[in-house]
């Protein structure tokens, strides 16, 4: 006897009713066949409803640890919080760097290791165009001299956490912006 196949797979004569008894029959049988997951999946929900709400539970709250202070956030103070940053950035990105640093920063990106100031700006001197375009990335915290120290033509550019985080959820907003007046 099929219970939740197919109903044309059913022998019309294995039911001793009249046609239109066993047409009701199989769409109860058509019905139950609809509704078995959908049953299926709430008595499981139902029957595990206190771990899952546990599990749930314990993510609804984000904890930080910066310079050994824990920081507690709910997912909504953490989302405003990640929306002012980025609208920071935003704004670093738009109103405060000129064009030719937002090009020289997505080089730095693009080489995907520390480089050498001298390979990335060949002749490269203190107190010139690309060495204001270096101190403008650096006093927006996107890079640092990785030995420390004032820009020099041996110095290695070192991406920074911030500079990484831009590079990669905002760099589009460094490609697609219109031409600024932006100072160094």
């Amino acid at each position: 006897m099929v219970l939740l196949g197919d109903a044309a797979a059913i022998d019309p004569g294995a039911f001793p009713f009249s046609r239109e008894v066993r047409e009701y029959l199989l769409l109860l049988v058509q019905l139950l066949g609809a509704v078995a997951w959908p049953i299926a999946v709430t008595v499981i929900l139902y029957f595990f409803r206190d771990v899952i709400a546990r599990a749930l539970g314990r993510n609804r709250d984000l904890v930080v640890n910066v310079a050994g202070v824990e920081i507690r956030l709910s997912a909504g103070e953490a989302k405003d919080a990640l929306q002012e940053v980025f609208a920071e950035i935003d704004t670093v990105i738009a109103e405060q760097l000129t064009d030719e640093e937002r090009q020289l920063f997505l080089r730095i990106l693009e080489s995907r290791r520390t480089v050498e100031v001298n390979r990335l700006l060949p002749g490269f001197a203190r107190d010139t165009p690309e060495h204001q375009w270096l101190r403008a990335l650096r006093g927006a915290y996107f890079i640092r001299p990785a030995e420390g120290g004032p820009w020099r033509r041996d110095k290695h550019v070192e991406v920074t956490t911030l500079g990484r985080l831009v590079g990669k959820f905002k760099r589009d907003a460094l490609i697609n912006l219109e031409p600024s007046g932006a100072a160094s």
